[in-house]
């Protein structure tokens, strides 16, 4: 009995789960402070008009990315959830 739960244990994936997390957060860490500033020096702020269209932009790139983030999430989750790991395995590299 010993050795069959030994044999199933998931401390290998526990370092695939902080390799990837930390890939994860320097891959967000270097993507979102430089595009953010990029974006914002595109509109002239002594413009009433353009100030607004800047605010717009943010609130649609957050929009954006947070369902980005929740659609993604789902459709892992329901991928695992059917069995289907065969597409699984092939969502995440494709992205």
């Amino acid at each position: 009995m010993v050795l069959l739960t030994l044999s199933v244990s998931v401390v290998p994936l526990n370092q695939c789960f902080f390799i990837g997390l930390y890939v994860l957060s320097i891959g967000g860490g270097g993507f979102r402070p430089c595009v953010q500033p990029f974006a914002a020096g595109q509109f002239d702020e002594r413009k009433p008009e353009e100030v607004e269209a800047m605010n717009s932009f943010f609130n649609w790139w957050y929009v954006a990315i947070m369902g980005g983030m929740c659609f993604s999430t789902m459709v892992v989750i329901t991928l695992q959830m059917g069995r289907y790991y065969d597409y699984h395995m092939s969502v995440l590299p494709s992205f």
